[in-house]
């Protein structure tokens, strides 16, 4: 088992990007340990909003009886010019983050341009230049969906 585990967390109202690295060895690099999608199905946010509250709660449920990460950074949702969606959004990561209190797992939100900088070396980098980071620094497949890489590099 990994001594370290780090999840990457990029969620919406339709589905939640879940991204864990590891590090087997404490000076070691992170590697790939697993990436997970769950989704909710239903016409409104507000409709999907319990299902991926619960599918997340059955996720940490599955990591407890393995390994509890050690840290979990989620990116922090933007306001942008769709307000609705901008709050719904914030009720989904608000949803996340009790679970995670739940588990008494440690974690932050991250602002995409900060998590952007720290790994690309670019806050407004694009997702073409986040996907070819992501590929070259974890060997991930270069044929996923974008939220698997913004993930990864939250992670």
């Amino acid at each position: 088992m990994s001594l370290v585990l780090i999840l990457g967390i990029d969620a919406d109202t339709k589905s939640v990007a879940v991204v864990g690295l590891s590090r087997p060895h404490p000076d070691g690099p992170r590697s790939l340990d697993m990436q997970v999608r769950l989704l909710a199905k239903g016409r409104t946010a507000e409709d999907r909003f319990s299902r991926l509250t619960t599918h997340f709660a059955s996720f940490m449920d599955v990591l407890a009886g393995a390994k509890l990460p050690s840290w979990v950074f989620i990116e922090r949702p933007m306001l942008g010019p769709n307000a609705k969606s901008a709050l719904d959004q914030m009720m989904v990561v608000g949803a996340l983050r009790a679970v995670l209190l739940d588990y008494d797992v440690a974690h932050s939100l991250v602002d995409p341009g900060v998590w952007k900088k720290a790994t690309i070396g670019n806050g407004h980098a694009t997702k073409d230049e986040i996907r070819a980071w992501v590929c070259a620094k974890l060997g991930m497949s270069d044929d996923l969906e974008q939220d698997f890489y913004d993930a990864a590099a939250i992670a």
